[in-house]
């Protein structure tokens, strides 16, 4: 199932907005915990008119016990890997079928350059994948593969970790986004698009700015400069500046929210709370560029009870 011999995709009937237009990748490693991504995969497929592409990756060619074979024997091997993968995506797209348009794609190499090499291949629109799968030699959603797609993706991904209730088809939602936003232009850009995806999925938005508490960094500074006064300042300063942001999101239900204390603890909690069922955010915010998903805010809430769209800063 090369992906030169896929059908194209159809065209989105919805302006192409921020998310562009292109199919929906889902890489499956043959696990039950990777096609939790299916229902998010299809549910916005079928919002937007995509198809989904069903991407499989055997690793065969660089197992470094084939090393000592005889290049027939090799070859045999990889050729039994592609086609135990082509099985097992055939039998998932018959499954969704009759609901989505989807097809399948198996390719031979490292599982997280391949899934790139694929994304930009297809000028996808969206990746989505969970981010820890099980191990063995033939479940590779996990680990350093994940990793390095939520750090090198330009594509948004579509992150639904560890902790994201498994959700059928039925019972799906996306009616709740949640936009954190941290006061830098970076973090902004995740704005257009919860617009658009709150507009495609008739969703709401709540955007938040968590503000630390000036007592929490007392210790970098003497107590005498700490005035309590200056951290309503602050949360006032924040209000104002999240009233500015609203502005942008016109046509779509969005609230503002300022919470004080660690950003990544008061956003997990929010989620619990208040039932969120999508962050949306760039990987990238406070730090720049230098900081990737793994190690900061992002990664965190990666690991909290909602799925995390990460896109890179200036979409």
């Amino acid at each position: 199932m090369p992906l030169a011999n896929m059908s194209k995709t159809r065209a989105s009937r919805s302006p192409a907005g921020p998310l562009g237009r292109g199919p929906v990748v889902v890489p499956l490693d043959g696990s039950k915990v990777s096609e939790r991504a299916l229902s998010h995969a299809v549910a916005l497929a079928r919002v937007w008119d995509e198809q989904i592409v069903l991407l499989g990756v055997t690793t065969a060619r660089n197992q470094g016990g084939l090393a000592g074979l005889a290049p027939a024997i090799k070859l045999e091997f990889e050729e039994s890997g592609v086609q135990q993968a082509e099985d097992y995506l055939r039998k998932v797209r018959n499954r969704l079928r009759r609901t989505v348009q989807v097809e399948a794609a198996v390719r031979i190499g490292d599982p997280a350059r391949e899934v790139l090499a694929a994304a930009r291949s297809l000028k996808a629109r969206l990746i989505v994948m969970t981010t820890h799968g099980r191990s063995g030699v033939s479940r590779w959603v996990q680990g350093s593969v994940a990793g390095t797609l939520l750090r090198e993706a330009t594509i948004p991904l579509l992150a639904i970790g560890p902790n994201v209730p498994e959700a059928t088809p039925r019972k799906f939602r996306l009616k709740h986004l949640l936009v954190p936003l941290d006061g830098e232009k970076a973090s902004e850009s995740a704005l257009p698009v919860a617009r658009q995806l709150a507009a495609d999925l008739g969703a709401r938005i709540s955007v938040v700015r968590v503000v630390p508490w000036l007592a929490d960094y007392s210790y970098q500074t003497q107590a005498a400069v700490y005035d309590p006064k200056l951290d309503k300042v602050l949360e006032q300063g924040a209000a104002t500046y999240l009233g500015r942001q609203l502005q942008t999101l016109t046509g779509v239900e969005a609230q503002p929210y300022v919470r004080r204390g660690s950003s990544a603890t008061r956003l997990l909690d929010f989620v619990t709370r208040q039932d969120v069922d999508l962050v949306v955010m760039t990987t990238h915010a406070r730090r720049g560029v230098a900081r990737a998903a793994l190690g900061s805010v992002a990664d965190r809430m990666i690991h909290g009870k909602a799925p995390v769209l990460l896109l890179k800063p200036g979409r």
